[in-house]
């Protein structure tokens, strides 16, 4: 996220989610990091009812389907170098943030059992990270982070050092 970006919003000392919303980069930067941290790798749905796939394979109801968020997150047919953390990528060609692309990340779920919160929790995730660099310098301690996950019962994000100086406004 860029700082003289979030330094021009909000007028006084504080922020507001739609003073950050209004933010194309910022945006984009949470959209990539949801994209990049499939923090529970599987998503579950069992069928309320009997569906029949193409090449005539029938499932039945109850049949529980898993579906495997991280390979959607990081799939190169919608990521090219997924491996690469780029937030312009949700970016349209005239520098808007792209909520359709936004869809493509399933860091929420999906469909009618999609997270009844996940547009109050973007916004806070977005607030707090916009006061934070609104406050901060902030810079790695190692020169390239390792953003391979930890696997257990979910995905976590490696731990990375990182310093905080603050900003001279």
């Amino acid at each position: 996220m860029r700082s003289e970006l979030v330094d021009r919003v909000g007028g006084g000392e504080r922020l507001t989610v739609d003073a950050v919303r209004a933010l194309p980069y910022c945006c984009a930067t949470f959209a990539e990091a949801c994209r990049c941290c499939s923090l529970n790798p599987f998503l579950k749905r069992q069928l309320t009812g009997d569906v029949e796939l193409d090449a005539g394979v029938r499932l039945r109801r109850g049949t529980v389907i898993l579906f495997n968020a991280w390979a959607i997150n990081n799939d190169p047919a919608n990521w090219p170098r997924p491996d690469r953390f780029r937030p312009e990528r949700f970016l349209t060609a005239d520098g808007d943030f792209d909520d359709r692309k936004m869809a493509l990340v399933v860091p929420f779920g999906f469909g009618k059992r999609r997270c009844i919160g996940v547009e109050m929790g973007r916004g806070l995730c977005l607030l707090m990270a916009a006061s934070i660099v609104r406050q901060f310098d902030i810079t790695l301690d190692t020169e390239r982070p390792d953003f391979d996950p930890v696997f257990g019962i979910g995905l976590a994000p490696r731990p990375h050092r990182l310093r905080f100086s603050p900003r001279a406004r």
